[in-house]
């Protein structure tokens, strides 16, 4: 009796060393604070400027009006976030499968660089001729810019096939820096030095400090409604020195001059059958517009300066003389 009990207290000691021997396995993950991602990401100061700009940029024309379902490939580069990336790093059009308006992360890649420092700021090769250069805003050219002309004015007569033909809505860069327009038996216009020069260009201006959500920051609106009415946003241009005490963007009665000449250039345009009401080439029944070398001209520079929206203000001295002289190459004959 008595072995048998001491060969069990052995089989029970050996059970116990066999079972203690049995290792049990922990993971323990060990999550490390990022701090980095609250420079962008706290509740003030650097928080508060990203909130700010998610505000205004939710009032502004590329969260709202940036015709964003235009993703076609001869489009995207300039209406989604996806086609502007893609074309910045490839230099490729694309027909992206969800697009997206133009937004935070295409101008900013934060998340790759750790800052809100510019996608690209090199100078920007026009697809109409010539080159922009002025820092931070080369971004803002790549898009604001006029498009290729086809067909190019060059004969003494010109055939047009689309209703559409021009330098396209945004030839904004083009004409800060006095190019693109078609001359009439002279080499160049003059251009006004001041806006075209300052460094940064646009944002000096379009991203002064913000008003709100209407005018300035990254909403880049320059108008805002102040008690009711339309009122002009200056803070750039005072901000800069270039104006002190002004209160409009009529210096010198210059946006009057503009409107003016438009409006006869229009005029002209439209009493030929050359351009309709709505300001598309008026092609006849069978869809060929043949017109003078002039008058392709002069419709062009229409449609360049009146697509600008600034009525001269981005290039005062340009935009005067360039539709100064259009009118007086298509105006009847007395």
């Amino acid at each position: 009796m008595r072995g048998k009990i001491i060969v069990t207290l052995i089989l029970a000691a050996t059970l116990f060393v066999m079972v203690s021997c049995e290792r049990e396995v922990t993971e323990t993950i060990v999550v490390a604070e990022n701090t980095e991602c609250f420079t962008c990401h706290n509740d003030q100061d650097f928080g508060d400027e990203v909130v700010a700009a998610k505000v205004q940029w939710d009032a502004s024309v590329h969260a709202t009006g940036g015709n964003f379902e235009r993703d076609g490939t001869s489009c995207s580069q300039c209406h989604t976030n996806e086609g502007f990336k893609a074309f910045l790093t490839t230099g490729e059009t694309i027909n992206p499968e969800n697009p997206s308006p133009i937004g935070c992360f295409t101008c900013h890649a934060p998340h790759t660089e750790g800052d809100f420092s510019l996608r690209t700021s090199i100078p920007v090769d026009f697809v109409a001729g010539g080159t922009f250069d002025l820092g931070a805003a080369n971004l803002c050219a790549n898009c604001h810019q006029a498009r290729a002309h086809s067909p190019m004015v060059e004969a003494d007569t010109i055939i047009l096939t689309s209703s559409r033909w021009g330098p396209h809505h945004s030839p904004q860069a083009n004409i800060l820096t006095g190019q693109g327009a078609y001359a009439f038996d002279v080499d160049g216009y003059d251009s006004s030095p001041t806006h075209g020069s300052i460094p940064d260009g646009c944002i000096k201006c379009h991203m002064a400090e913000a008003y709100g959500a209407q005018a300035g920051g990254h909403v880049f609106g320059m108008t805002y409604l102040y008690h009711g009415s339309d009122a002009d946003y200056v803070a750039g241009c005072e901000a800069e020195g270039c104006h002190s005490e002004l209160d409009d963007f009529n210096h010198d009665g210059v946006q009057d001059s503009v409107a003016m000449l438009l409006d006869t250039l229009g005029f002209y345009l439209q009493d030929a059958s050359i351009l309709d009401a709505d300001h598309l080439f008026d092609l006849p029944a069978n869809d060929t517009l043949i017109i003078t070398a002039d008058e392709a001209k002069a419709a062009f520079n229409f449609l360049f300066f009146l697509e600008d929206r600034s009525l001269g203000i981005h290039n005062p001295a340009y935009a005067l003389e360039v539709l100064s002289a259009s009118v007086e190459a298509i105006k009847p004959a007395p």
